[in-house]
This record gives structure tokens, sequence and C-alpha cells, in this order.
């Protein structure tokens, strides 16, 4: 028997609510007017912002001052190490010169996960593999297509918003993430982070995250 019930069914009748209201019976941990409940937390936000306010003008925390145009926050100090700041360089100078979209399709010689990007009508899989990874990277750099076409020869902001138009929603990023979990499951590093029986949700931001952690 399924334990799922519809969502009405968690909530109290319509008439036993109103009824209950009218009573004040109901028993709420909240105020039950919007203005009333608006107007408590606007007094415990001022109370907080006269404490703090008492506190930054006491010097506490350190960190934090106040000047003509506002508080402000210090930076946090680099904890890293001299030695560190020297070999970072070398290292970075260690690894190939890559393009995003070269990695992605990498990746997708190991996953196919762009199959899983179908056309909105028809099912059927984008014509450019290349402009389909380079539609996705619109949404991991958060750059636009402009921008986009800015740094990428050979396609055009049109190209790009039809791709997205019919090829790239939410039930197709779903589907690619998939298998991309999929594949994150059969690699023996994701024992490190325990059985690998379950994985949070693949997004279209942590799919670079993904080909550069796998590529270093």
């Amino acid at each position: 028997m399924s334990q799922i019930r519809d969502f009405d069914e968690y909530l109290k009748p319509c008439a036993t609510f109103g009824e209950q209201q009218r009573e004040n019976q109901l028993r709420l941990a909240v105020e039950t007017s919007a203005a009333l409940y608006l107007d408590e937390r606007l007094e415990h936000l001022h109370e907080a912002l006269d404490e703090i306010s008492r506190l930054v003008a006491a010097g506490k925390p350190p960190d934090v001052g106040l000047h003509d145009r506002g508080p402000r926050i210090s930076p946090p100090d680099d904890a890293t190490l001299a030695e560190a700041n020297v070999l970072r360089p070398q290292a970075y100078d260690l690894m190939p010169r890559v393009k995003s979209t070269d990695r992605l399709l990498e990746v997708d010689l190991w996953t196919d996960f762009t199959r899983r990007f179908t056309h909105r009508k028809c099912e059927a899989k984008a014509p450019e593999r290349t402009l389909l990874l380079t539609a996705i990277l619109v949404d991991a750099f958060n750059l636009g297509l402009e921008k986009m076409v800015d740094t990428c020869a050979g396609t055009s902001a049109a190209k790009l918003a039809w791709l997205v138009a019919w090829y790239i929603r939410d039930e197709t990023h779903q589907k690619g993430s998939e298998e991309l979990a999929n594949y994150l499951h059969c690699l023996p590093f994701t024992t490190y982070w325990g059985a690998g029986t379950t994985a949070p949700p693949i997004t279209t931001t942590s799919f670079l995250s993904f080909i550069l952690h796998r590529t270093s």
C-alpha cells in the first residue's frame, strides 16, 4: 500500500480551520495574522540591528567597522603559505591548456550524456554536439549568449538560442545528470565519500567541476 497521500489529505479541512480560527483554538506557534507576524519579525530585526550597532561601536567583532559610507567588513587574512603560492603557478603550468568544450566532448565520449538532450517535440538528438555543449556552458559560466559568442568562433547567438529553446530544459538536464551520476558511481574514487549508493543532484554548474576533477 502506498504511503504517499494526496497533499490535501494532510491539511485541516477548511470548515474546521475556520471554526477553530474564530474560536482562537488553532494553537499555532505563530500569529495567524500576516500584519501581526510581520510586525513581530520587524521588531526582532530592529533589536538585532541595534545589538550589532552596539557591538561594532565597541570594536566587537574587530573585523567590522562603521565608516561614513556605512559598515565595512575586512576580508579574511590569506592563510595560504608562501611556499604554496610559489608552487601554485608551477603546478598550473604542468597542466595542458584545454578548451572547456573539448573537455566536455571528452566527458561525452565517456558518458554519452548529450544523447539525453533531445528535441522538445520529436525527441531527436541535437544535430551539432559541439554547439550543444557550448549552449550548456552558457548556463555553467552564467555568461549569457552574446558573451559566449564573443569567446567562441564559428557560432552565433541565434544558433545557441535555438538549441537552448529546443534541446535544453529541466527534463533534459535531469536525464543528462543521471548519466553523469551513473558514471561517477562506477569510478573507484567515489568510495572515498561513502558507499556510493547516493549522490547529490548534478546541475549544469557542476558539469565543469566534474570535468576539472576528473581530468586533473
